[in-house]
């Protein structure tokens, strides 16, 4: 039950959960707590499936980014260099 909103939601939290675990994890064995790992709800369009929410990880270090389908469990991989737009532009 429940809408693309609340699954995104909840594996969101999820995600933040094991990341939270990790950081625990790293920080008791070398005491040094990474924190390149984001995750948040993003608000978009698909076809069939028209507007539903997706959840984003962003890995700042490495620059890869996944797009979750929470509905669905697809995973959607960003792994190349991302460029500002004022590079892209000018």
């Amino acid at each position: 039950m429940g809408d693309s909103e609340e699954h995104a939601i909840l594996l969101a939290n999820y995600f933040n959960y094991i990341d939270r675990a990790a950081k625990r994890q790293q920080l008791n064995e070398t005491d040094k707590v990474s924190e390149n790992i984001h995750s948040g709800i993003v608000y978009g369009f698909s076809v069939p499936e028209g507007n539903c929410f997706y959840v984003i990880r962003r890995n700042i270090e490495k620059n890869y980014v996944e797009l979750w389908n929470p509905s669905t469990g697809e995973c959607y991989n960003f792994d190349r260099e991302m460029k500002s737009i004022s590079k892209a532009f000018g």
